[in-house]
């Protein structure tokens, strides 16, 4: 592995287990060079990252979006929409994924416990405490950009949810089944917030990756032309956590800004569903 790889591996050292990469297969070639054969990308791209990641758990995000339409959820055969590698682990390991629609996760192991950590069935909120977002941060676990964008970085809102919710979304509830393979249903509650209708939300991308950079919490790697960034995912929680205390609009841009706080002051609360859709 090049040098670049062992100072990641020595950043994750640190950090408990298990350890989420949110992956583009593509995006991070740099970090196994150009193999002899198509087939062999993915092998070697899970390769560096059981090197990364030592002895700690590895999971990637499967996160579908078909639920809030058709209202069932089918573990063992719904395909990951968030990346090829991350398709290609579940495949291979259906047994491995966990979680709840929507915000779902695949292990690397097949013996995985890590579903039993966290909440899956029943009234859940996908982004509360008992999510594997709150597992992640209570085991002061690593998020590892692996050629994904900082943008994709889907715990944003996990900590925009630790106050009272942010008050430029809304909470939706989207009820539904979860079918198991051997045919049973289970029902559940799946609540979130989300952006408002036919509105414009952006984030400032840029300003949360180079303030994150600079406080400390998260690191920038350049492998061979890719971009791998470390996440300390406790660290990001508290700074951010702290940040949305002394301003609620702090994680989005100027224009976004401009106008939602202008609908706060009009509204003199947090939006609602009814604001928006009703």
């Amino acid at each position: 592995m090049n040098r670049i790889l062992s100072k990641i591996k020595s950043d994750l050292e640190s950090t408990g287990g298990p350890t989420l990469f949110h992956t583009d297969a593509f995006k991070a070639l740099g970090a196994i060079g150009i193999p002899s054969a198509a087939h062999e990308i993915f092998d070697k791209h899970i390769e560096v990252l059981k090197f990364l990641a030592g002895e700690k758990e590895i999971v990637f995000p499967t996160f579908n979006y078909g639920f809030t339409k058709s209202r069932v959820y089918r573990p063992a055969t719904d395909r990951c929409r968030v990346g090829i590698l991350n398709e290609y682990v579940r495949h291979k390991n259906p047994a491995g994924r966990f979680g709840p629609p929507i915000f779902n996760f695949v292990s690397l192991d097949p013996d995985s416990r890590l579903g039993a950590e966290i909440k899956e069935q029943g009234e859940i909120n996908a982004f509360g405490e008992d999510s594997f977002f709150g597992l992640l941060r209570k085991k002061k676990s690593a998020v590892v950009m692996y050629g994904a964008e900082f943008i994709s970085f889907t715990a944003t809102h996990y900590i925009e949810a630790m106050g009272n919710g942010p008050l430029y979304r809304y909470d939706k509830l989207f009820s539904g089944l979860i079918e198991t393979t051997n045919g049973r249903t289970n029902p559940i509650d799946l609540k979130f917030h989300c952006r408002p209708l036919g509105q414009s939300l952006v984030y400032d991308i840029d300003k949360m990756l180079s303030e994150a950079v600079d406080f400390g919490v998260v690191k920038v790697h350049d492998c061979s032309g890719s971009k791998i960034i470390v996440i300390d995912f406790s660290g990001i929680c508290d700074y951010w956590k702290n940040r949305l205390d002394e301003d609620p609009f702090y994680l989005l841009d100027k224009p976004t800004q401009h106008w939602v706080k202008q609908k706060y002051l009009q509204l003199g609360r947090r939006f609602d569903l009814a604001d928006f859709e009703g």
